[in-house]
């Protein structure tokens, strides 16, 4: 029986702690460490402080004015976002709708519920977190 040895390494880019997982056949799996959940209230800015950030709304249904929406992150950073409540839901605002959020989502807002996804990527040119790809469950 083939043995694996594993190598963990942490890795610490701006606010995001990810970990590398090598074995000898030198595949890589790399898994985001999830952030603690952010309860948000309608003014808050949502802190990158991990590569994969977990929201819920503040004791219902939130829609987030705060300018930013997401504090700035580095040229090419991505973050992905999860929902994790069906009923203290997270809306998040295109720029289009509320023009400092500083969120390109395609010129519409998401609602965030359980299991929803949201990847991003910042800017530097635009100054923005642009949309990659979303899931709505």
């Amino acid at each position: 029986m083939k043995k694996l040895i594993f190598l963990i390494v942490l890795l610490f880019v701006p606010s995001v702690a990810v970990s590398q997982v090598i074995n000898t056949a030198n595949v890589i799996d790399t898994v985001v460490v999830p952030s603690a959940v952010q309860t948000l209230s309608a003014g808050t800015t949502v802190a990158d402080n991990a590569g994969t950030i977990q929201m819920v709304g503040n004791g219902g249904a939130v829609t987030l004015t705060g300018t930013p929406t997401i504090s700035a992150g580095v040229d090419g950073q991505r973050l992905l976002i999860r929902g994790t409540h069906d009923t203290n839901t997270v809306t998040l605002q295109d720029v289009a709708n509320l023009g400092t959020s500083a969120l390109w989502l395609g010129g519409t807002d998401f609602t965030m519920t359980q299991g929803d996804r949201l990847l991003l990527e910042y800017s530097g040119t635009l100054s923005a977190w642009v949309e990659i790809s979303r899931t709505d469950n």
